[in-house]
């Protein structure tokens, strides 16, 4: 940035805010992008009624470790339109 301007990243508020803040505020984002997933992807829609998750089934941070894990190659199948192949040869 040639201004000089750090707004755009830095957050004295979300920096500075007690551990236990952090974390509801944490929880509070990771649930609304939990809630977007389900109700916008029907990959991480099975995924999630595969193994019987909800929304609120996620109390806490510890509870993600219960979301199944994934990766490109089991997304792909589900995507409108295949990936594009890298630059370079990849």
């Amino acid at each position: 940035m040639i201004s000089g301007d750090k707004t755009k990243f830095w957050n004295q508020k979300i920096e500075k805010m007690p551990r236990e803040e952090m974390r509801v505020l944490q929880m509070k984002r990771l649930k609304k992008q939990l809630m977007y997933k389900y109700n916008h992807s029907l990959f991480y829609r099975k995924k999630f009624d595969g193994v019987g998750m909800k929304n609120e089934d996620i109390k806490d941070l510890d509870d993600f470790r219960e979301i199944p894990l994934t990766n490109t190659n089991a997304i792909i199948p589900f995507t409108p339109h295949p990936p594009l192949p890298l630059k370079g040869g990849g």
